[in-house]
């Protein structure tokens, strides 16, 4: 069994999954969890989910190895978005990344998003 996260959710909370993420986006298994992850940050418009690989563990019951799989396989089909946040400008090869689901912003959204976290 996967380690709690000190972020990780209080018993009893859930995510939402939607008729269209299976009916209009074929989801399935991990991927429709994480993308029900994902899209339960950024369902408002505003909101990104910049929570961790051991985040997604806890929820799939996955590796986090394979939660990385499952992330490039959605990024690969346009689900999803991605941008990179440096930590700080003394190390810029250290980042984290915020997600969101392309059925919650329009495309101008999207570039706000990218151009205020570089």
């Amino acid at each position: 069994m996967l380690e709690r996260p000190a972020s990780a959710p209080s018993h009893g909370s859930y995510i939402h999954i939607y008729d269209w993420m299976i009916k209009k986006y074929h989801l399935a298994g991990e991927d429709l969890i994480v993308y029900a992850v994902i899209h339960s940050f950024s369902r408002d418009g505003v909101g990104v989910f910049s929570g961790s690989l051991r985040y997604l563990a806890y929820w799939t019951g996955r590796t986090k190895p394979t939660n990385l799989k499952i992330l490039n396989r959605l990024l690969a089909t346009g689900l999803i978005t991605k941008v990179k946040v440096p930590y700080t400008r003394l190390h810029p090869n250290r980042y984290y990344c915020k997600y969101w689901t392309v059925h919650s912003r329009l495309p101008r959204e999207q570039q706000k998003i990218i151009e205020n976290s570089c």
